[in-house]
């Protein structure tokens, strides 16, 4: 009764990752370091659909005016530690790889 009252226990969700044995798990916005520098953060995956195997990581670079998106092969990951993805890739090399479109979606009129 007011003005002595209990507010109830706050609900805390608690949250756990099956990871396969020997797998690692990656979430989009990790970190992307390379063996130089920080080069941004993983905006998401390639998969190929025959396997379901990651086949790149997409990094999402620049800013608003002047974004592009960079694939990576997985196959120049480094390692994996906590939230951050480390590459085998200098930043200069990481530059010269091609650019992918990115695509927006447009704006419906009512």
């Amino acid at each position: 009764m007011w003005p002595y009252f209990a507010p109830e226990a706050a609900y805390i969700p608690i949250e756990s990752e099956h990871i396969p044995t020997n797998e690692l798990a990656v979430q989009g916005g990790a970190c992307i370091e390379a063996t130089d520098a920080h080069v941004g953060r993983v905006d998401e995956f390639l998969v190929n659909p025959g396997n379901d195997h990651i086949t790149h990581l997409v990094l999402h670079d620049g800013h608003l005016w002047r974004q592009k998106k960079i694939a990576i092969p997985i196959s120049q990951v480094d390692r994996i530690e906590e939230n951050t993805v480390w590459l085998k890739l200098d930043k200069k090399s990481i530059e010269e790889l091609p650019a992918m479109p990115i695509h927006r979606g447009k704006a419906k009129k009512v």
